[in-house]
């Protein structure tokens, strides 16, 4: 009969590192509205950011590549950040003429990282065919870059 217990994973990287995934995500909003007589004017902001990192195995594209299971990491890592702005300024009351007009404003910015350390004695491969201890390196820079404005309004009667 087989022993019960806690689940264990080997992996020949984990000789040199450990594997894992993570992610953490910080949202901060702020809103503010103030009403006058006839007029409410609402301002919302939003900060965020997001960093996530992942080593994975990728042993397997050495070994499809070169015939040897050479014990390959992949760090990946990301970093996201967002930032909105809105502003809204309303008409107030009962009457039937309503309006509303507003400004919306987007910055984002993503980052990313990739790098594949060589651990073949321990820079065997690498260092024989391109004279460098990694076999891939992708360092932290942008990805993607978006900025947005809009205007916007409507109005009912």
């Amino acid at each position: 009969m087989p022993e019960f217990g806690d689940y264990e994973q080997s992996r020949a990287l984990d000789y040199f590192e450990e594997g894992g995934a993570g992610e953490r995500l910080e949202i901060n909003t702020i809103v503010a509205k103030y009403d006058w007589d006839a007029v409410s004017l609402t301002s919302a902001s939003n900060w965020s950011k997001m960093t996530r990192f992942s080593n994975q195995d990728i042993t397997y594209l050495a070994e499809g590549s070169f015939g040897a299971p050479i014990p390959w990491p992949l760090r990946d890592r990301s970093v996201g950040k967002l930032f909105t702005q809105e502003l809204r300024l309303q008409s107030l009351g009962d009457g039937p003429f309503q309006w509303l007009a507003g400004l919306f404003y987007l910055k984002q910015t993503a980052d990313f990282s990739q790098l594949v350390p060589d651990y073949s004695c321990p820079t065997c491969l690498p260092q024989v065919l391109a004279g460098q201890d990694f076999a891939a390196d992708a360092p932290m820079a942008r990805f993607s870059e978006e900025e947005q404005r809009a205007a916007f309004a409507q109005v009912s009667y």
